[in-house]
Parts: C-alpha cells; sequence; structure tokens
C-alpha cells in the first residue's frame, strides 16, 4: 500500500477515535507527504489522486459539520514552503513554531541522555566544551544521537570492551559523520520563519 494510501487509513482512524476521546493529541510527522501543495505533481498522477484525496479529507476532519473537540493536530515538516495553504488558514493549523537548531544547554542534556542510553560512562569527558562544539556546528538532535554512536564505534575499534567514552573518540566521530543540517538549509528555515508569522522555539 502507497504512503499516501496508508495516510489515508490512519486518519480515518485517529478522526473517528478523536471525535469521541474527551481529548485527544494527532501527531503527524512528514505533514508534507499528504499535505503538499495541490497541483504540482509528483508522485504519478494516481498517487496525486490519492495525496489530493487524504488533504480534502484532512481539511473537511477540521473544519466540518461535526466540530472536532478538544482535538488537538500537531504537525511536523522539513518541508514548509510546499505545505498547502489551505491547510494553514485560521482553525486549521494556524500557529507555526520553527524549532531551531538545539543550543549549548540543549546540546549538553541530549548528550548525557544519549550516554545514559547507550550505557557508555564519559567519565573525563568535557561535556561542556562538546556541547559547545556540537552547538557551534548546528547539529540537531538526530545528529547527536548519531555522533554519540559513531564515537562509541571508534572507542570499540580501539578496545572492543570499551566503557568510556574520551574526546579522541569524538573528534573521530566528527570526521565521520556528515552534517545534514546545512548552513543553506538553516539560512532556508530563517528566510521562511521572517517572511511566515512564525514563533521561534
Amino acid at each position: 500500500m502507497a504512503v499516501a494510501e496508508r495516510a489515508e487509513s490512519a486518519w480515518h482512524v485517529l478522526t473517528g477515535t478523536g471525535v469521541s476521546l474527551v481529548f485527544s493529541l494527532c501527531a503527524q510527522d512528514e505533514i508534507d507527504s499528504i499535505a503538499a501543495r495541490r497541483g504540482e505533481g509528483g508522485g504519478g498522477e494516481g498517487g496525486e489522486r490519492v495525496a489530493h484525496r487524504v488533504l480534502t479529507q484532512l481539511l473537511t476532519e477540521m473544519d466540518g459539520i461535526a466540530p472536532l473537540k478538544q482535538v488537538t493536530i500537531l504537525a511536523a515538516t522539513n518541508r514548509p514552503d510546499i505545505i498547502d495553504p489551505a491547510l494553514l488558514r485560521p482553525g486549521r493549523i494556524d500557529r507555526i513554531l520553527y524549532v531551531a537548531p538545539p543550543d549549548e544547554a540543549s546540546c549538553a542534556a541530549m548528550l548525557k541522555i544519549e550516554f545514559k542510553r547507550i550505557g557508555t560512562a564519559a567519565d573525563g569527558l568535557d561535556v561542556a566544551s562538546l556541547a559547545q562544539e556540537c552547538a557551534n556546528r548546528g547539529l540537531s538532535g538526530a545528529e547527536i544521537s548519531a555522533l554519540c554512536r559513531e564515537a562509541g564505534m571508534a572507542a570499540m575499534e580501539v578496545d572492543l570492551h570499551a566503557r568510556t567514552l574520551s574526546m579522541a573518540n569524538f573528534e573521530t566521530a566528527f570526521e565521520r559523520v556528515p552534517r545534514r543540517s546545512t548552513a543553506q538549509m538553516l539560512q532556508f528555515y530563517g528566510d521562511y520563519a521572517a517572511r511566515a508569522t512564525v514563533n521561534l522555539v
């Protein structure tokens, strides 16, 4: 089953459940996959028809005859520029938040979570300096997670039973993990936020 068709089926379930509950939160990641601006093609004629149907159903459910009481819809995307404008009208998804790359304090908190998750000690590791480097590079949460995994692999290359990480391991990881959040991407999001009514987080 195509992605759009699965999304259509899931949306029917979510909205049908949401109407009957006291409070519901419907969260949709990569909302651009089912709510891209109509008429731009992509995905073939059949896929475009399904995507159009999903978007129409979504809009209908959001402001239909039977109101969705106590239902909050949360959507995420890294392509805000291709979202259909109808979805962003007042009463639908009418508040846009830009989640910027984590700052130094957030990077430090993420690193500590990753250390605990992978069960590796960081004795003697300057977490503050590492967090500063992550923030300076503009790493996302996913990139920090990948960085820690790669640092763990670098440590195991030296000692298969390594239980601690060193700055040398992270220096190796910085070289191996490609940066996904490029300066051009961040500039794009900044320009979009400046043009649109966007709240910064």
